[in-house]
This record gives C-alpha cells, sequence and structure tokens, in this order.
C-alpha cells in the first residue's frame, strides 16, 4: 500500500453526501481547469479525490518526467481501499503512443494501458487492445468495479469546453416543444459488405432489436448507406444528413457500419462511392437543440491512442457537438458489438420504468456503460445446441417481422394487411424479451461468425475496447413514463379520444403513428441506380417520407389544467394497427407514452378501452 502522502486529499461534498464518491486523475496543468467541475460535483453531493500529481519515484525518490498504467492502477487501487464508496473514475488529457519517448507530452498526458488482443488480432493488425477498463478491474478478472471515462483534452482551454458542455447538458431547461429532441434516436447504418446474406440478416436483426427495445414512444430515425434503401438520402448528400443528424438534437445519434481513424465508410453505388463521414466533418457538427450522446458500433473510431485525434475526440473538442462518445479503440465484431448494443439498449431503456408522469431518476452514463460491460460477461454464451437455443426462446415469441428489409414506395393506405406477429409475451418485466434477442444474437454468431468457438473471448476484447469519452457522472435527462386512456380500436374517419394528466405549465402532444413493424412505404423497383436532379428529388421525398411514422397529431399548451383530453380525426383510407404516441413537457421533465390502436373500416369499431 503506497504512503499516506500518495493518497489524494478527500474534498467534502457541500451539501449531504450522497453516499458516492469519485476519482480523477489529472496532470497539473489541466488542474485549473478542472476546478468548475469539481465545484459543481461537490454541489451534488460527491465526495471528489483528484490525484495531483500522477507519477512515480525513481529509486532515488524523485519523480520520473512520466508515469505508467501500472503505477496509476496501483493509486487507484490504495484510494478504493482507504474508501469503498469511490465508484467512479474520470481520467483528464488523451493518451499517447510511447511516453518514453516523449517525456515533456506526460505533463498533459494520462497513459491507457495495452492488454492481449484474445480475437480481434486475427482480424486487424494490432496484437493488442489500448484500454482504459485496465483501471476499473480492481480484481484482474476482467469485469470492471469502477465506471470510467476519459475527457480526452488535448489543453486546458479544450478540457473548459468539455466541462461547460457537461453542466449545461445537465442544466439547462428545454421549454415545451424544444425538449422533443429527448425522445429523438438518429441512426446511421452503414452497409457491412460480408455477404449479401449475412449483411440482410445484419440489418433485419438489428432494425428488429431497436423496435423490441425501445419503446414506440421513442422517435427514430434511419440513415442507411444502401442506395436501394428507402432510408437512403441521395448519396451524394449523405455526409451532409450525417451531420444535420447530430446538428438538429437527439438524445442518442448512433452509428452502425464500418469504421477508421479518422472517417466512416462510404456509400457504394455502381457509379461511384459517396463518404459518410470524413475526416474534418467534425468542425461542421454544431447541435441546435440538446447535445447528443454519440454512440459508434465500429472499428477504430475511438483510437485515442494513436498519433492523431480519432473521431470520437474531434467530435467531444466540438463546443456544441455530443456531451460524450462511446466508441471502440480497434477492429469490433459484429458478434461483440451486437452484444454490447443490446446491454446498452437494456440498461437504458429495458429497465422497468414505474408509473406517472415525471422523469424517471436521472441515470449516469457511468453506470449505464459499466453496466452493460458486466452484463456481457455475465450472460455468456453457453456451449449448447442451436436447436436447443431455439427452444429455449419458444416460451417467448419472438418473430422476425417479415417487412424488417428495406423497401422503397408508396404509402401503404386501404385494405394493406396489417402484420399482427407480437414482438414479445411481457416487455421486459422479467427480462425475457431481452434474453430471447441475446439467444437470437447467440444463435446467429454460432452459424455465421468466423470465431464461433470463441465467442467469449470475443466478448472480453470487446469488454476492453469500448470507451466512455466523456464524463461518467454525466446525468441523462431520460423522459419518464407518461399515462394516458386511449382506445383499443377506432373506426376509420372517426375520432380517436386521448385522455391524461400531465400538470400544469406543459405542453402535450398526441399523435396516430405507424408502428415500426410495418413500412411506411412499399417497396418499388429503384435499379438502374441514377443520379439525376430528378432521380435525388425522388430518393429524397421517400428518405423523409420513410422516417415519418407520425400521421396526424394534435399538440396542446396546459394553463393551469393538470388534465389533458385531445382528439385525433382518423384518416378514412387507414386500416390495421396503428400506435398512439404522447408526448409531454413541463417544468418537471419530459415523459412519453405509447399504445397500439386498431383502426377498423367504418361501423366495425369495437368500444373496449384500456388505460395506458
Amino acid at each position: 500500500m503506497l504512503a499516506q502522502e500518495e493518497l489524494p486529499v478527500e474534498q467534502k461534498p457541500t451539501i449531504d453526501w450522497n453516499g458516492e464518491s469519485v476519482a480523477v486523475i489529472c496532470p497539473p496543468v489541466f488542474r485549473k481547469a478542472l476546478e468548475p467541475w469539481v465545484r459543481y460535483r461537490l454541489n451534488q453531493g460527491y465526495k471528489v479525490y483528484v490525484l495531483e500529481e500522477p507519477k512515480p519515484r525513481n529509486n532515488n525518490g524523485n519523480r520520473v518526467p512520466y508515469t505508467t498504467p501500472a503505477f496509476l492502477k496501483s493509486r487507484i487501487l490504495a484510494l478504493v481501499h482507504s474508501d469503498p464508496s469511490v465508484k467512479y473514475l474520470l481520467l483528464i488529457g488523451d493518451a499517447a503512443p510511447e511516453l518514453k519517448s516523449e517525456p515533456s507530452a506526460s505533463e498533459r498526458l494520462i497513459p491507457t494501458a495495452r492488454v492481449e488482443a484474445l480475437v480481434i488480432s486475427g482480424f486487424g493488425k494490432e496484437k493488442e487492445i489500448a484500454t482504459d477498463n485496465y483501471y476499473a478491474d480492481l480484481n484482474d478478472d476482467n469485469f470492471p468495479e469502477l465506471a470510467v471515462g476519459r475527457l480526452t483534452a488535448d489543453t486546458p482551454e479544450e478540457l473548459s469546453t468539455m466541462i461547460a458542455k457537461i453542466i449545461r447538458y445537465e442544466t439547462e431547461t428545454d421549454i415545451g416543444l424544444w425538449s422533443i429532441w429527448r425522445r429523438r434516436i438518429n441512426i446511421i447504418a452503414g452497409v457491412g459488405g460480408f455477404s449479401p446474406l449475412i449483411d440482410t440478416q445484419i440489418e433485419a436483426s438489428a432494425r428488429y432489436i431497436l423496435s423490441a427495445m425501445i419503446d414506440e414512444g421513442y422517435d427514430l430515425s434511419l440513415t442507411q448507406a444502401n442506395w436501394k434503401s428507402a432510408w437512403c438520402p441521395p448519396p451524394k448528400l449523405f455526409r451532409s444528413v450525417t451531420v444535420e443528424r447530430l446538428n438538429e438534437g437527439c438524445l442518442f445519434w448512433v452509428y452502425m457500419g464500418h469504421g477508421f481513424h479518422k472517417a466512416l465508410d462510404v456509400v457504394k453505388t455502381p457509379q461511384e462511392d459517396f463518404a459518410i463521414f470524413i475526416d474534418g466533418d467534425s468542425q461542421y457538427v454544431h447541435s441546435r437543440n440538446g447535445l447528443p450522446i454519440a454512440i459508434f458500433c465500429a472499428c477504430y473510431t475511438g483510437a485515442f491512442d494513436a498519433l492523431e485525434d480519432c473521431i470520437a475526440e474531434d467530435l467531444l473538442r466540438q463546443p456544441n457537438g455530443p456531451v460524450a462518445v462511446i466508441a471502440s479503440s480497434r477492429v469490433a465484431m459484429p458478434y461483440g458489438m451486437a452484444v454490447f448494443g443490446l446491454e446498452l439498449l437494456d440498461e437504458v431503456f429495458g429497465q422497468p420504468q414505474d408509473d406517472g408522469n415525471v422523469p424517471r431518476e436521472a441515470k449516469n452514463l457511468g453506470t449505464i456503460f459499466l453496466n452493460a460491460k458486466r452484463n456481457m460477461l455475465n450472460q455468456q454464451p453457453k456451449e449448447h445446441s442451436v436447436a436447443s437455443t431455439i427452444k429455449s426462446t419458444t416460451g417467448t415469441v419472438l418473430s422476425m417481422p417479415a417487412n424488417a428489409v428495406s423497401t422503397v414506395g408508396t404509402r401503404l393506405s386501404g385494405s394493406t394487411p396489417t402484420e399482427k406477429r407480437p414482438l414479445f409475451v411481457k416487455r421486459h418485466t422479467e427480462g425475457e424479451a431481452k434474453q430471447a434477442i441475446r439467444n437470437m444474437i447467440d444463435t446467429m454468431a454460432w452459424l455465421s461468425d468466423p470465431t464461433s468457438n470463441r465467442l467469449n473471448e470475443q466478448l472480453i476484447d470487446h469488454l476492453h475496447l469500448f470507451h466512455l469519452f466523456g464524463d461518467p457522472l454525466l446525468r441523462l435527462p431520460l423522459p419518464g413514463r407518461l399515462s394516458f386512456d386511449s382506445p383499443q380500436s377506432v373506426e376509420a374517419g372517426g375520432t380517436l379520444t386521448v385522455k391524461g394528466k400531465l400538470g400544469a405549465g406543459g405542453v402535450v402532444v398526441a399523435e396516430l403513428a405507424m408502428p415500426r413493424t410495418r413500412p411506411v412505404i412499399v417497396p418499388k423497383e429503384r435499379t438502374p441506380f441514377k443520379s439525376t436532379p430528378e432521380a435525388n428529388a425522388e430518393l429524397l421525398k421517400t428518405y423523409l417520407a420513410a422516417n415519418n411514422r407520425s400521421i396526424i397529431y394534435v399538440a396542446h399548451n396546459m394553463s393551469k389544467e393538470e388534465t389533458f383530453e385531445l382528439e385525433l380525426p382518423v384518416p378514412d383510407d387507414l386500416v390495421g394497427e396503428y400506435v398512439v404516441r404522447v408526448f409531454g413537457a413541463n417544468i418537471e421533465g419530459v415523459s412519453v407514452g405509447s399504445a397500439k390502436v386498431i383502426v377498423t373500416p367504418q361501423n366495425v369499431a369495437s368500444q373496449g378501452k384500456r388505460l395506458r
């Protein structure tokens, strides 16, 4: 154990202690810029420990000009031993390939550890993984015990920018419809390029998982790098759309596809390739309403140990860019990304919510990140046959929607048949849906993954290579559940009445929308590829229509009343299963809700109602 002088000074909270403490490793050059963050967290009830001098001593007792991961971990272990309430670790500063070769750089750098790659080394040039999970793993068993994040600032000015974003994100109060970004999730999807069969399987599975795990009350957009897809804008505009989906403001912005250190994949067309995101595009990211959390399910986008900053670092330093980024420092594989993504989804959206119209108790991003990693290995793939896996899921209905693959065409209307297969029997209360999806992912990996006999080792690799670029204490403004009354069925051409309670001084929006299990548009031939102004206009029109599931909506400003009763006129050409979505926002926060509704031909609607 280190001498007492090696332990950081405890800074006590300025209000009642909340029972948790955070350790910060901060080079002296950043100490002044860190101070607003320290004061802010102390005012929230955290104890804060700042390691002021992260350098070891040599045999003569003098400080050496560089530090090592082993020395830093020894200080973390000593601190946790002396105060077990330390649950979070924040690293301040970038990493470097070799600190010993550039001693002066150590004044602003915190080294990352490197662990042996068990599986991914066969698919990339690196044999080691750059990982901060080393600092969080107190027992050397791969399981992190601390929630760790890193602010990769190169200068005190950059750190001040990052901290200002964190405080603004948690303290800004959106009013009315300005807060609707909190229910928005924007997804950018590349093309796997493995094979038509595997790509279709991955695409359909990803779309299904998102639909099954995220309540219909959230608004999902999809931008897909496949020119034949309804969700593909004109390829030459794809870069602009990628940036715009960040700039419009959203709760999460997610990229799934191939990635590189400084750029993302391309949209391949028969004529030429068009970029999705290239080096330098980060400077155009300027969110107008709500700072997103960016998640990259891709290779190398979080390679923070490289000589040049990676995409994650570039985005994090933008004054109005993402408030946090989750990304991989090395090659990432479909199975590892799918499992990690599923666990993240479950941590954010899959936990039971209390009834009522107030937001859930705020979760912090570090705990979500930590639990997702731990659950990757807590539910290791078992060595049993595919047949037994399929049999084990039969208790939970897990049917892939028939329309899961991309479609192009015109809006569904009239007597078009409705997809009636349920997404699941019980939603998340006992984790059955998530477990069934995990079984499906495992089964697909056993059938098609090139490392199907080493899936557990692949998960260990991905536990090490995914990183949180941001503050682990960041509190997420997750919407609460909004309860309301709506009919189970309604007659086409009739009126759908939505009743509920929100609270005074807010705004409520009720919508009739297409469910995610049904496409907004039906297939239409899109070959050969054309890049004429007329063809691009049609591509853009189709893309916007595919992402607009709202059929009709009504907004209402709440003044003194706390209850609402809104009427939605149902178009007379609708028939089948649809969704009622309700969004509410007031001084207490944001809440969302959804319920299914069957639209029947005129004179056939039942009068049954149910409480949601």
